[in-house]
C-alpha cells in the first residue's frame, strides 16, 4: 500500500528529519569533545636521554608518581650548596613550548 502525503505533511516530515539529524550530530560532537577533552588539553612528551646527560654534576633526577602516572623532574641545587629545601615547585612548559619547538629543549627560552 502506497501512502500519499500532502505537500504540507511532506514539508513537515523533511523539517522534522532535518532537526533530528542536526540534533543528533551536535550531540555526538559534544560527546566526542567531552570524552576526548583530556587528550586535547596537554600533549605530554617524555624526556629524551639528553636531558639527564646535560645535567651538571650536582644535578639530580627526581622521580615521583601522580594519580595519572609516573613523572620525572630535574633539580639543580643552589650554587652555595646550602641545606636542601623543604619544598620544591615542579613546573612544566606545556603546549606553548611544544608549539614553539625551541631546539631540542622545550623548556629553554632563548634571549634576544
Amino acid at each position: 500500500m502506497h501512502r500519499f502525503y500532502t505537500p504540507r505533511n511532506k514539508l513537515k516530515r523533511i523539517v522534522i528529519r532535518g532537526f533530528v539529524t542536526v540534533s543528533l550530530s551536535l550531540s555526538l560532537f559534544i560527546a566526542l569533545i567531552y570524552f576526548k577533552q583530556h587528550s586535547m588539553v596537554y600533549h605530554p612528551r617524555p624526556y629524551g636521554a639528553g636531558y639527564a646527560q646535560a645535567l651538571p654534576t650536582n644535578g639530580e633526577e627526581i622521580f615521583y608518581t601522580l594519580p595519572f602516572g609516573k613523572q620525572t623532574a630535574f633539580y639543580i641545587p643552589a650554587r652555595n650548596n646550602e641545606q636542601l629545601p623543604s619544598r620544591l615547585w615542579v613546573a612544566f612548559c606545556g603546549n606553548g613550548s611544544l608549539a614553539l619547538e625551541l631546539d631540542d629543549n622545550p623548556c629553554r627560552l632563548s634571549k634576544s
